[in-house]
């Protein structure tokens, strides 16, 4: 069956609800492991593996470079063996659902393969307001990106993605295309942001419940306080995917408050602030999605674009504590901003 994420089609072996399905021609392919003689290429020698990430839950990825191709390892979840001519093929470990094994895929495997083709790509969110301007928070996981989504989603604005995003140049800046419509929050966030969880929305090997764009959601409560996600707003949750052009970035810094909090008093200012372009530069290196970072002519390529994004682009600081009492004045703040670029 062939998918369209982002600005690529896929054919997948592997059922894959999260994208919608297309007729086009597909670039990339992705299957399963089946015969035992392939799983060889699921070896690497020791010297290969040249990087890792380590996420905040301290799980790691690992990168190995071989002769034919890019092993992904996702220890005790998943392998993906990337080969040279795009070709994808993957292993899961005893006890990874297929949910857990799409969002490996979905929000890390394709990303860092577009990335190594010289798309850039970041870990992101977006939204768009009621007045159809793209806005899009970038930062570390945890940093509150699918907070912030979900605060101006409370207020009117649509959810274009919550973990991938791809940029691009257009005629007067940049344009983003979202991966695909998703919003995964902590269950002190959902709270916060008054989504209520229900059961089977629960992510695997994470600590968020997933609202996915078919997923219905409940507001915390019949009558909803202002900033509330109100019942008429369930089905409009998400935006249409296509492509928008970016208004404005909001580069995130890490909340002293260090978890959502539903009754600490606004003990800290909002700040926002313009950024320099090297802080920018800095800050956005990294969230992008790199498959080989020692690359150098793929390394060359992304820094390119950044700057060019960075000449054409307003770039903001933003730091907030994460608590309950300080939502709508910084949507309102976020929005003020929003409504003189």
């Amino acid at each position: 069956m062939n998918y369209k994420i982002m600005d690529i089609i896929i054919k997948s072996s592997l059922i894959l609800p999260e994208l919608t399905q297309t007729g086009a021609e597909a670039s990339i392919r992705v299957e399963p492991i089946d015969d035992p003689g392939n799983q060889t290429l699921l070896n690497a020698d020791p010297s290969n593996w040249i990087h890792s990430w380590q996420t905040p839950t301290t799980q790691s990825i690992c990168y190995a470079k071989t002769a034919n191709g890019n092993l992904l390892r996702f220890p005790n979840r998943a392998d993906f063996y990337i080969s040279n001519n795009w070709y994808i093929q993957y292993r899961r470990y005893n006890g990874t659902s297929s949910s857990l094994l799409r969002h490996l895929l979905l929000d890390q495997t394709i990303p860092r393969l577009m990335g190594q083709l010289g798309k850039l790509v970041l870990h992101a969110s977006a939204i768009l307001t009621p007045d159809d301007r793209c806005i899009v928070f970038v930062g570390e996981s945890g940093s509150g990106k699918s907070t912030l989504a979900a605060i101006c989603a409370n207020h009117g604005a649509k959810i274009l993605t919550d973990d991938c995003l791809l940029l691009h140049p257009s005629e007067d800046g940049f344009s983003c295309q979202a991966s695909y419509p998703s919003l995964r929050l902590t269950t002190a966030a959902a709270a916060m942001t008054a989504l209520a969880t229900q059961p089977g929305q629960w992510c695997d090997n994470t600590e968020k419940f997933r609202f996915g764009q078919a997923n219905k959601l409940s507001s915390a409560a019949p009558n909803p306080e202002p900033g509330q996600l109100a019942t008429s707003q369930q089905t409009n949750l998400f935006s249409t995917p296509q492509t928008y052009k970016i208004a404005g970035i909001f580069l995130l810094e890490p909340d002293k408050s260090a978890q959502p909090n539903l009754h600490q008093p606004a003990s800290a200012d909002i700040s926002i602030s313009q950024t320099t372009d090297a802080n920018s530069l800095m800050a956005l290196l990294k969230q992008i999605f790199l498959l080989n970072p020692q690359d150098n002519a793929v390394a060359t390529s992304q820094f390119k674009q950044l700057a060019a994004l960075i000449r054409v682009t307003p770039m903001f600081r933003l730091q907030f504590s994460h608590n309950k009492h300080q939502l709508n004045q910084l949507h309102n703040k976020i929005l003020a901003i929003c409504h003189n670029l």
